[in-house]
């Protein structure tokens, strides 16, 4: 977990507290359902858990707190802090507040709403992350539009029904937007050419 001034950026100088994981405190906590808890200590010495599950606690951090993400010597992202990052960037790829989903094209987005992107990011990382962030929710965003299609378009259902059963956390306008370019000529030729 991270206490750093609200002037400075994620991305500079690290100012870590101490985060570890105990299996002691971790026993006498409710598991999620994937069976980890990461233990956050602050200043004052207070301890609080960060589940992996809604990452709720981890959006609802309070301002100038971040969570230390440390790298090996192949500056390759370890711990449990990794990979709870990993699932973090998952959730900003789905939020179509931050990353609008109805975009055709992830170079757009990514040049449009980087700022925002990284301003989200509650990870104090090593230099030289953003590249690997913006990436990692890049691929997030694609995945998430293609499981939306996979699960809730139905190319052979009226326009109007399909727009009207919308996805639960998308936005309308994005799923009207998703779904007629969907439906389009030019939908439909890069649908193909993604399946061969």
């Amino acid at each position: 977990m991270m206490l750093r001034p609200q002037s400075e950026s994620p991305f500079e100088t690290q100012h870590q507290i101490n985060m570890n994981q105990e299996e002691d405190e971790k026993e006498d906590k409710d598991d999620n359902e994937e069976g980890e808890t990461v233990i956050v200590t602050d200043k004052s010495g207070k301890k609080r858990t960060r589940g992996k599950t809604t990452l709720a606690k981890i959006w609802n951090l309070p301002e100038g707190e971040w969570v230390v993400v440390k790298c090996n010597d192949q500056n390759q992202l370890i711990g449990v802090e990794g990979g709870l990052l990993g699932q973090f960037l998952g959730t900003i790829a789905q939020k179509g507040d931050i990353v609008p989903l109805h975009q055709d094209d992830w170079r757009h987005v990514k040049n449009k709403y980087k700022p925002n992107i990284l301003e989200q990011v509650k990870f104090q990382c090593p230099p030289g992350c953003q590249k690997w962030i913006l990436q990692s929710v890049g691929k997030k965003w694609k995945d998430c539009k293609c499981n939306l299609k996979a699960l809730y378009f139905d190319e052979n259902k009226e326009l109007d029904e399909q727009l009207g059963s919308v996805p639960p956390n998308v936005d309308a306008d994005q799923w009207a937007t998703l779904v007629s370019y969907w439906r389009s000529d030019l939908g439909k030729v890069w649908a193909l050419n993604t399946e061969l």
